[in-house]
């Protein structure tokens, strides 16, 4: 072989190797990443629905206590996540954070965010960092002070 044509086989090599580690990295992301345009220090956060799910049962409950969802917000903040191509069904909470962020004077947006999760999975990413992003919910249960809906499943 000529050295030309092994110099365009090495060129091609690293480029193929360099678009793979590219569209590779694309599928990681965070919590923050996902959500900065709903969630952010200008955002009034209303009040998060959560459900957990067990064997046994379904609980329900409705947090608007800003000291509680700052918590819950801290411990989601930490999530680093990689994109799944296959989709995931056994999440064991659903969240859903109500948000209100102005957009113009006297112009308001309320959105709605539902997130579903377990320990290993956020939606449809894989969650590729050591964290207790379910702390504080799973702390909930255990609080005299939070009213919980059961039914059994």
């Amino acid at each position: 072989m000529s050295k030309r044509i092994i110099y365009i086989l090495i060129i091609f090599s690293i480029l193929g190797i360099g678009l793979f580690i590219l569209i590779n990295n694309t599928k990681y992301t965070s919590f923050d990443e996902l959500y900065l345009d709903q969630i952010n220090e200008e955002s009034t956060i209303q009040k998060i629905d959560i459900t957990i799910d067990s064997n046994l049962d379904s609980r329900t409950t409705s947090i608007e206590d800003e000291s509680i969802i700052a918590h819950i917000l801290s411990d989601l903040s930490s999530i680093e996540l990689k994109e799944e191509n296959e989709t995931i069904d056994n999440h064991t909470h659903r969240v859903s954070i109500t948000t209100t962020n102005q957009l113009e004077d006297r112009l308001f947006s309320t959105e709605v965010i539902n997130l579903k999760m377990n320990h290993q999975f956020f939606n449809q990413y894989r969650i590729v960092s050591e964290t207790h992003h379910l702390a504080t919910i799973n702390s909930l249960v255990e609080r005299d002070d939070i009213e919980w809906d059961t039914r059994p499943n």
